[in-house]
């Protein structure tokens, strides 16, 4: 949250806020943020269970940095010859790249696609009902330090 002083600051000299729409991102923001506390509670139970789960976790996330268009912009037709190559045929199937686009394209003046609408409510729904699920069965196990 710090360095949402700095996206502010930026994006008001260079004026990128093109219209009210930009705003949507912010929800897309919180969103993240939901999902997010979602997914650490699930993998902070399994974790606590299982102890490699942190280097898979690690290990996924570095894939997944290189398969998500953060340093690469997709080819918006999906045919593979984008800047994107290979990758972008998979896109649709990378949550990341939902999440991501839920504040991206708010930001760069395009509108964010009613099938990433659909795959983040299914994702952040099944995470928050795994959630719920595994801490209720699992509660008892999980040792609280006051």
């Amino acid at each position: 949250l710090h360095q949402c002083i700095i996206i502010i600051a930026v994006t008001i000299y260079y004026g990128t806020l093109n219209s009210s729409y930009a705003f949507m991102s912010i929800l897309g923001f919180f969103i993240v943020i939901i999902t997010g506390v979602f997914v650490t509670i699930i993998f902070g139970i399994l974790g606590s269970r299982f102890k490699d789960i942190g280097q898979i976790i690690a290990s996924i996330n570095g894939i997944a940095f290189l398969a998500t268009p953060i340093i690469w912009m997709p080819d918006p037709s999906g045919s593979g010859q984008g800047r994107g190559g290979v990758l972008s045929v998979y896109l649709d199937y990378n949550p990341f790249y939902h999440y991501i686009e839920l504040i991206r394209a708010p930001l760069m003046g395009n509108t964010i696609t009613t099938y990433t609408w659909i795959f983040v409510a299914i994702c952040t729904s099944f995470s928050a009902l795994f959630a719920a699920y595994l801490y209720k069965k699992c509660r008892h196990l999980i040792v609280f330090w006051i």
